[in-house]
């Protein structure tokens, strides 16, 4: 039984002996991916680049308001949305108070919300660091529009309501781009423990859907968990004329670049194709020869398609590595992604080796007596 090195070495060498047969299979390879890469690799790249400042944007926010303070946003709700395989992260928001420096009484005032989150992403919202604080303070966090409204340009200090409850600041926080809306409000973390049914409700709920496409049914169905009596005293507020643009830009450059890689693809068969015929036609007498000397027909089929396959090789490798230079050096370093590119070459190797099949099978299936008679 012949085993595959061996079949690779032969494999190998046959190309060196049909240089002009494996150059056309080398170019062609290498033509495909570099012309793919140039066109619809950047179309990928140029449309990865703006979906992700259209998502930047808030694509895929949801923002509720409750206008009826006797009918507020029910406690839990930040659990009951998480329920949702469509939500990302959501926080909930109670009612808007105004504090100020405690100490000296008085000075600027700033909004202060008590606030639940839960999901990757608003972790610090409501985990805190411990720390020292008067008796009776609670430990806040705020961004940097407050802090410095308040005077506090650290953002360490204790901030109070009219009430006189104080709550400890213990530095500026970094909110998500989503809740950016926040930087000016004071966000005191609520009493409410995992999402629990304790503590009063909410005015204000933000949502954070997993993708664009999720935003619409999300923004109907996140209505019947918030555990208000009347619906139509809610306000939502979506980023759905940005997801309807999100996805015809997506579809457009999709669709263009699918054409653009068809198109590549038909030639380079064809080419590919062609060559593969005429190297099985040129090594006919080579191929009855070993018929005639016992190699099987799996073992021709294995020579021919292990030939197409090795210089696939090292054509996609070569195409890859020219086309990725010239992005990066002439387009600025846009890249479409290296599961792109690799995808480009395992489909070039891919391509190859099924152009190479039918010929395999044809100089496979030939009678090794009437082969070796050709002049």
């Amino acid at each position: 039984m012949v085993r595959t090195v061996d079949l690779i070495r032969e494999a190998t060498d046959a190309s060196r002996a049909s240089p002009a047969f494996s150059l056309l299979t080398l170019l062609a390879v290498t033509g495909m991916c570099v012309a793919v890469l140039l066109t619809t690799g950047r179309a990928v790249a140029t449309e990865q680049t703006v979906l992700a400042r259209i998502d930047a944007a808030g694509t895929r926010t949801i923002i509720i308001r409750s206008t009826d303070p006797s009918d507020p946003i029910r406690a839990g709700v930040v659990s009951r949305l998480l329920a949702f395989d469509s939500v990302q992260n959501a926080l909930a928001l109670g009612p808007l108070v105004d504090v100020h420096v405690a100490a000296p009484h008085g000075g600027p005032r700033v909004g202060a919300r008590e606030v639940t989150s839960g999901g990757p992403g608003l972790e610090r919202l409501t985990e805190v660091p411990a720390a020292s604080s008067p008796v009776g303070a609670r430990v806040a966090v705020a961004a940097h529009a407050a802090t410095d409204a308040l005077g506090l340009a650290d953002g360490i200090g204790t901030v109070a309501d009219a009430n006189g409850r104080t709550y400890v600041l213990q530095g500026q926080a970094e909110l998500p781009d989503h809740v950016e809306f926040l930087a000016s409000t004071v966000l005191i973390p609520s009493s409410e423990v995992g999402g629990s049914e304790v503590g009063g409700g909410y005015s204000l709920v933000v949502v954070l859907a997993r993708s664009p496409g999720d935003v619409d049914s999300l923004s109907r169905s996140s209505l019947s968990v918030l555990g208000v009596r009347d619906v139509t005293t809610l306000t939502v507020e979506t980023s759905s004329d940005l997801a309807s643009i999100r996805s015809a830009v997506g579809g457009e450059l999709r669709a263009a670049g699918e054409r653009t890689v068809s198109t590549i693809l038909t030639v380079s068969a064809l080419v590919l194709s062609v060559t593969q015929f005429g190297l099985v036609t040129l090594r006919r007498r080579d191929f009855g020869r070993r018929r005639a000397l016992g190699a099987t027909r799996v073992v021709i089929f294995l020579l021919i398609v292990y030939q197409a396959a090795i210089l696939a090789v090292l054509g996609a490798t070569l195409g890859v590595g020219l086309a990725t230079l010239v992005l990066i050096l002439f387009d600025g370093g846009l890249l479409p992604g290296w599961r792109f590119i690799f995808s480009v070459a395992y489909l070039a190797v891919l391509l190859a080796v099924v152009s190479a099949a039918l010929p395999a099978v044809l100089a496979s299936q030939r009678d090794p007596v009437r082969e070796l008679r050709v002049p």
